[in-house]
C-alpha cells in the first residue's frame, strides 16, 4: 500500500513516500530556493542533478542547494517498491548559530558536483533513524523536532565533506545539459534564447523544445529563477538589493522587484529585516 507523509513549516519541509508499484518515472527538473537532503531507503533510481547524473543505492543520500536543477528519475520496468525521505530547509535556521560551518557542503561546491554520499561514508542506519525520529509524533508537530534531527544529519555529512578529494559524478554527454551548463555560466549575461540559438546553431523553436522536454519548464523560467535565488544568496551576504540585482542580469530594478515578490512573497527590503 502506498504511503506519503508530508509535514511543512516556514523554514522547513519534511516527507516520507512509499510505492510498492511506481507508475511513473519521476519528476520534471526542478530547483527550490532552499537546501534539500534525499535519502533513497529502496528503489532503482538515476538522480539528475545539473548536467550530472547519479546512481544512488539504499541507504545513499543526495544534497542539493538553492538553485541546483535536479529530479529522481525511478526505473519503474525494473518493478519493486520505491521509498525514500526527503528534507528541505532555509539557511536561515543555521546562519544565525554555529552551525552554519554544515551549510559548507552544499554550498562550497560547483553545481552539479558533489552531491552524493554513498552508505560505505555515512553512517546510514543511524542517517535513516534521524528522519524515522522526525516523523514519530503526529500531534503537535511544529517542526521543531524535525529540526533537532537535522542537526546531526549535516553533521555526518560535513564530516564526509571534509575529506572528498574529488565528486563522484557521471557526465550528460547530452544537449539539453550543455545549455544548462552554458546558461549556468552566462547567467548574468544571457540576453534571451537568441543567444543560446547562436551558440547551439538551432532554431529559438528547437531551443524551446529540448529544453522543456529536459526540465519541464520554459527557458526562461528557468533563467529567471535562477537570477532570483543567486541576487537573494548576494543580498544575504551584504550586497544591496540593486547591486544584486544589476550582478545577476537585471537591467531595471522595478522588474527585479516585481520578480522577487512574485518569487518569494516578500520585497528584497522585506526579505531581509
Amino acid at each position: 500500500m502506498d504511503h506519503v507523509d508530508l509535514r511543512e513549516h516556514e523554514h522547513l519541509s519534511y516527507e516520507y513516500s512509499r510505492h510498492e508499484k511506481p507508475d511513473r518515472p519521476g519528476f520534471f527538473m526542478h530547483l527550490h530556493d532552499q537546501m534539500e537532503v534525499y535519502y533513497l531507503v529502496e528503489g532503482n533510481v538515476e538522480y539528475h542533478v545539473e548536467n550530472h547524473v547519479y546512481l544512488p543505492q539504499a541507504g545513499d543520500m543526495m544534497i542539493m542547494r538553492a538553485g541546483e536543477l535536479h529530479t529522481s528519475q525511478v526505473h519503474v520496468e525494473h518493478g519493486g517498491p520505491y521509498e525514500r525521505y526527503n528534507l528541505r530547509f532555509s539557511p536561515e535556521l543555521l546562519k544565525e548559530s554555529l552551525n552554519s560551518r554544515l551549510l559548507l557542503p552544499f554550498l562550497s561546491r560547483p553545481a552539479g558536483e558533489f552531491n552524493h554520499y554513498s552508505s560505505s561514508e555515512i553512517p546510514s542506519d543511524y542517517i535513516r533513524t534521524c528522519f524515522q525520529r522526525m516523523f514519530s509524533r503526529h500531534d503537535r508537530d511544529d517542526g521543531t523536532r524535525a529540526a533537532a534531527f537535522l542537526i546531526p544529519i549535516l553533521q555526518e555529512i560535513y564530516d564526509v565533506w571534509l575529506t572528498r578529494e574529488k565528486p563522484q559524478k557521471k557526465p550528460l554527454d547530452s544537449l539539453p545539459t550543455e545549455i544548462i551548463s552554458y546558461i549556468n555560466q552566462n547567467l548574468a549575461t544571457l540576453r534571451g534564447p537568441q543567444d543560446l540559438s547562436k551558440v547551439f546553431f538551432l532554431s529559438q523553436s528547437q531551443i524551446y523544445r529540448v529544453f522543456r522536454e529536459y526540465t519541464g519548464t520554459s527557458i526562461w523560467n528557468y533563467v529567471r529563477t535562477k537570477r532570483l535565488i543567486t541576487a537573494r544568496e548576494l543580498m544575504q551576504n551584504g550586497e544591496p538589493p540593486s547591486k544584486a540585482a544589476a550582478a545577476c542580469g537585471f537591467d531595471d530594478y522595478s522588474t527585479f522587484y516585481r520578480a522577487y515578490r512574485k518569487q518569494f512573497g516578500c520585497s528584497p527590503q522585506e526579505d531581509l529585516r
